[in-house]
């Protein structure tokens, strides 16, 4: 996406397919804040892990010199040389798997725990466009970097055996990756979660051109009982000529939670250029000059 035009995918016009081309990322308002920032993700580590079992070599059959070298694989290696960044996708809400498909936006349980209750947002990304960025990091040091964007898989064996080896780290992992970091107990599966694993990645990966659309939590716009305002913070970023994030979006980027009489979650519109004013009613100056440039971008996007 090139800088100041606006974008041409818009949340309204995403179909809502079985498939993980638009893969989600649940985030806290003020990950947001610095997400758009910097116009990057910056992937966890692997001590943040929910799940107890990932990652625990000495649960497999690697052929180490010395118990102090497996040690070392598994507390100094993956913590310091192996990232995560965790995505959804969409899915079917019926029985058995069948039903209607549900954007992975809507997902009640993952807005509680990974978006703040409501109060974060989650960002859409295509995948094809970032995992095109991925690589082309990975090209530059072929050699010592390695990436996937893949689904994990959810088992009732959570200490699944890999074939003794003795290789150096890289090749284990790039051997072994699945059962190593995408295996996760069956208490999980509700999350359909898609990962991104690099090994000696860089700490940022570029996302511009990547963002689909952004959905924030119901409660996203409302200040925080310590005065904290990420609402107004983000006008202001994306009203800032300077920011890396400004000219990128306009009003028809964003959507917003709700929650229907049947207690389903779906997205609509947010015609949060309303709250912009309200909130920033005692500067109005500020606020019409976004509302004027979002209206600029959204003109030049319908001819």
């Amino acid at each position: 996406m090139k800088r100041n035009e606006p974008p041409i995918f818009l949340w309204a016009n995403t179909p809502v397919e079985l498939n993980d081309s638009i893969i989600y990322h649940y985030t806290k308002a003020e990950s947001l804040i610095k997400i758009l920032e910097n116009m990057s993700l910056r992937p966890s580590l692997f001590n943040r892990l929910n799940d107890l079992s990932e990652g625990k070599v000495n649960w497999l059959c690697y052929d180490f010199d010395t118990v102090s070298n497996q040690l070392s694989f598994e507390d100094d290696f993956i913590p310091n040389n192996c990232g995560l960044i965790s995505f959804t996708s969409n899915y079917t809400k019926g029985i058995y798997g069948s039903g209607t498909i549900v954007s992975g936006a809507n997902r009640p349980r993952m807005w509680a725990q990974y978006a703040e209750n409501n109060y974060g947002a989650c960002i859409a990304f295509r995948k094809d466009i970032l995992l095109k960025k991925i690589n082309q990091l990975v090209s530059k040091k072929k050699d010592d970097r390695f990436a996937v964007i893949e689904k994990v898989n959810y088992t009732y064996l959570t200490s699944n055996e890999v074939p003794p080896k003795r290789t150096d780290p890289i090749t284990f992992i790039k051997d072994n990756y699945r059962k190593l970091f995408f295996n996760k107990d069956i208490d999980w599966n509700g999350e359909d979660e898609i990962r991104y694993l690099g090994i000696n990645m860089p700490k940022e990966i570029p996302i511009e051109g990547a963002i689909q659309y952004i959905c924030f939590g119901s409660k996203f716009f409302t200040p925080r009982d310590d005065g904290k305002d990420y609402g107004l913070q983000l006008v202001k970023l994306l009203n800032d000529p300077d920011s890396k994030c400004h000219g990128l979006f306009n009003d028809h980027s964003f959507s917003q939670i709700q929650c229907n009489a049947n207690g389903y979650f779906e997205q609509i519109e947010v015609d949060w250029i309303l709250n912009v004013i309200e909130r920033l009613r005692e500067d109005s100056e500020i606020a019409n000059d976004l509302f004027r440039k979002m209206q600029q971008n959204y003109n030049k996007h319908q001819r």
